[in-house]
Order: C-alpha cells, then structure tokens, then sequence
C-alpha cells in the first residue's frame, strides 16, 4: 500500500498570534505592527526555534530591528531595551533562581537594559529563572530624570519569569520591549498585561 505523507503546519509555541504569517517549508513568519516572530521547525512541524524582532527607538533616526525574544521547548530569553559574564547568571538551569546587576555581553546588545532567563522542565512547567540588569546603566527607584526605574524593570522581567511575553502595542504596558528613563509608569500592569495573565493563569 502507498501512503502519502502530509507535511505537518510549522507553528510557533503557543500557536499563532496574527493571521497575517508567511510560510516557507520549515518556517512560519508572523508580522505585527513594529514587529515580527520566525518559528524554525522540525521535519514534523513541532517548532525548535522562535525569535521575535521588534523596532527600538534609538537617538538617531534609524528604527534598526533587533531580537526582543528568543524561545525554544524549554527556555525563554527576553531582553528589555533602552530607547561580563558573572557565575550567578547562565543560560542553562542550575536549580537556582537568580538576580544580579552586571554586563549584558550574553544578551547580545549593546543597548540592552535587562535580560531574563526562564527555563521549563519536560511538562513546560517554569522551574527557575535568572535576571540581570545592566550595570553600565544609571538606576533608581524614584523616577529620577536620565535613570532607569528599577521597579519598573523589575516588573517586567518577572512578567518573563512567569511566562509573560513582549508586546509591541503600546508602550505604557509592562510588557513592552522598550522603557524609557525616569519613567515608571511599568510599575503597574496595563489592561493588555493583565489580559495577558489571565490567558495564562
């Protein structure tokens, strides 16, 4: 007997988001507004590989894209944007969750505020988290003008650590891939965090 072998959709972890994607035989690109998602695939369709770019606003006029997210069946790296390795952080589970300040070098910018690692067992469950932020940034904690608001990153990268993503659609939301300086307004979930949330939990 002959059977055909029908190809499998590739989706990303957790499904689509958008309906408007673009496929290629291994792949499945999501396009938002400021920015997109690529989900690599096995031969089996099950996703190996998704990275979201994004826009960041910079000095210049140039809007570059730049990774925002990076997950994969069993860890999730988020980076938080402006407008040297230590032992406590890593990128593989050690059974310990982390918070450290110190250089972003395993986050890959040079304009990264904050990092946060998740990682999952083999149930998806998280079992431990890492977070840094930057030391070459000026913090604070009282919204001071040219420094960024600790509480607000904070927020942020705990929204990751509980399997929170980023949101392109509106800067005042806590999952917003960028924060600007003196700004707190991240301190408290928005509308679309919280629906966020809900749709985990």
């Amino acid at each position: 007997m002959l059977v055909a072998l029908l190809a499998t959709a590739c989706l990303p972890f957790g499904g689509l988001q958008t309906d408007r994607v673009a496929r290629s035989e291994n792949t499945v690109t999501e396009y938002f507004e400021g920015a997109y998602r690529v989900t690599r695939c096995d031969a089996h369709g099950r996703a190996e590989r998704t990275t979201t770019m994004a826009r960041i606003l910079t000095p210049t006029a140039v809007a570059p894209f730049v990774v925002i997210e990076e997950q994969t069946a069993r860890t999730r790296v988020a980076r938080l944007y402006l407008g040297a390795r230590r032992a406590s952080i890593h990128t593989k589970p050690d059974g310990s969750s982390m918070v450290d300040r110190g250089g972003l070098g395993l986050c890959g910018s040079q304009v990264t505020l904050a990092c946060a690692w998740t990682f999952t067992d083999a149930g998806g469950r998280i079992v431990e988290t890492d977070q840094r932020y930057g030391s070459r940034w000026r913090w604070s904690t009282r919204g001071r003008a040219g420094h960024y608001d600790v509480e607000s990153a904070a927020a942020h990268e705990t929204g990751h650590s509980i399997g929170l993503g980023h949101t392109t659609t509106s800067r005042y939301l806590t999952m917003h891939h960028q924060l600007c300086a003196g700004c707190t307004f991240a301190r408290s979930l928005g509308r679309g965090d919280i629906r966020g949330l809900r749709k985990l939990y």
